[in-house]
């Protein structure tokens, strides 16, 4: 600081040195926050630095040979059951298990019309202290 016995050249000096206090926060927040978007940014915001040894690849890619490569066809044969899947699904529930039944039947007027089978879908259920099956029963006509 100035050692003056003028007072208004000291506040003038005070003001200068918080100028270029605040000029030197400024840039240094601004360096904070590029420095944060390339370690936590989005992948296209990051910044990747290039190697000083590496070799560039030639613009010009018709110059560049393929390499001659060997080929061999290889066949196989494979038994496949036609429709089936190996996938066994689900395990069924427990049969110790209490079965409730919902019996769903269509809104129409099913009159006259032959019942062919019947859906079932099991749903596991519980309540507090107990397991049950709900079980789901559709007619299909």
């Amino acid at each position: 600081m100035i050692e003056t016995l003028d007072p208004l050249l000291e506040i003038k000096y005070l003001r200068e040195e918080n100028q270029k206090k605040d000029l030197r926060i400024s840039k240094l927040e601004r360096q904070l926050e590029q420095l944060l978007r390339i370690v936590y940014g989005n992948k296209s915001e990051r910044y990747v630095p290039t190697i000083p040894n590496q070799i560039s690849l030639p613009l010009d890619m018709a110059a560049v040979k393929e390499p001659e490569v060997n080929r061999e066809k290889i066949t196989y044969e494979r038994n496949k059951v036609s429709g089936k899947s190996n996938h066994k699904g689900r395990l069924p529930l427990p049969d110790h298990l209490l079965r409730v039944d919902v019996d769903i039947e269509p809104k129409e007027d099913v009159t006259g019309l032959a019942k062919i089978g019947e859906e079932i879908t099991e749903q596991l259920e519980c309540e507090p202290g107990k397991l049950y099956v709900k079980r789901y029963r559709r007619a299909e006509w």
